[in-house]
């Protein structure tokens, strides 16, 4: 079973990327979770204006935020979503990967998500975030889906 599905979804204008990078600096985080892996991720609010786009080109009943991951991301279950959409703004290397495991953390598939590309990917599955480069940061455009 696929764990990542790439969509045709409409891509997000680049108008909306100042708003994007302003969001991670001053934004208040709103992640949540076990606080095992909180300080190399944050989930801040999307800016209005991308909440509105969104809301009238993806889909209307979804919180959307920006998600930054400054360094890899262990392996975890995301609380409180069922699954989620995820649009990369800043892949944050060119070998990131994001791996899927079983129950037994034994490896079932990996995927390389491109930039500027749609994915609805499965967040109760074992997965994590490898490759990321130092010194760089990973950008998403998150929608999360609850159950």
């Amino acid at each position: 079973m696929n764990k990542v599905k790439k969509t045709h979804l409409p891509k997000i204008p680049r108008l909306f990327y100042q708003d994007i990078i302003e969001v991670i600096r001053k934004g208040q985080d709103v992640s949540s979770g076990d606080g095992n892996y909180l300080t190399q991720v944050t989930w801040k609010d999307a800016p209005e204006n991308l909440q509105n786009w969104c809301t009238e080109n993806i889909c209307d009943n979804i919180r959307w935020g920006v998600q930054s991951l400054t360094a890899n991301l262990p392996k975890h279950k995301d609380i409180e979503t069922e699954c989620k959409f995820l649009y990369l703004v800043e892949t944050g290397g060119n070998n990131v990967a994001t791996r899927y495991y079983n129950d037994n953390f034994d490896l079932i598939s990996e995927y390389v998500l491109q930039m500027n590309i749609w994915y609805i990917i499965d967040t109760q599955t074992f997965h994590d975030v490898t490759g990321l480069e130092p010194g760089q940061t990973r950008i998403a455009i998150s929608g999360r889906i609850m159950p």
